[in-house]
């Protein structure tokens, strides 16, 4: 499988980030808007110029913009966020993005967290596989952490 993790370094970079994550924000639990150009460059150029604890990656499959992949800080959890566009669901792809952002969490000692659509059973059903355990939810999402 040909993944490659590009660090959002630059605003060309973010600017594919935003792209991708646009394609998928129907399964995004906190902001799901669209997102325009200049919204994401003043996003970049905060996480950029500022220590908000954020480790983001435009993840490529065989040359193409394919997914995003973020670790939040959060006092000591690392909360992960992806968006894997329609086309390359089910596929082990987003596995393989998780391992990354997992190890990423761990490697600045946090805990591996997300959260979840309910309504998202192939993500919920992987994140399980993974060794996630529900440890909350609401009526529509489930927060999990890496056990």
């Amino acid at each position: 499988m040909n993944i490659v993790a590009l660090p959002v370094s630059t605003t060309e970079i973010a600017e594919r980030m935003r792209l991708v994550r646009n394609t998928g924000r129907e399964f995004l639990t906190g902001n799901s808007n669209f997102i325009t150009a200049e919204e994401q460059a003043t996003w970049f150029k905060d996480v950029l110029h500022s220590n908000h604890g954020i480790t983001a990656y435009l993840f490529t499959f065989n040359d193409v913009d394919s997914a995003y992949g973020i670790v939040r800080t959060h006092g000591d959890k690392g909360l992960l966020t992806a968006v894997l566009i329609p086309g390359l669901r089910g596929r082990g792809i987003g596995r393989v993005i998780f391992e990354l952002l997992i190890q990423v969490a761990k490697s600045n000692n946090l805990t591996p967290a997300l959260d979840v659509l309910k309504s998202n059973t192939p993500a919920v059903k992987l994140y399980l596989k993974m060794g996630f355990r529900i440890t909350a939810e609401s009526d529509t999402t489930y927060d999990m952490e890496l056990t």
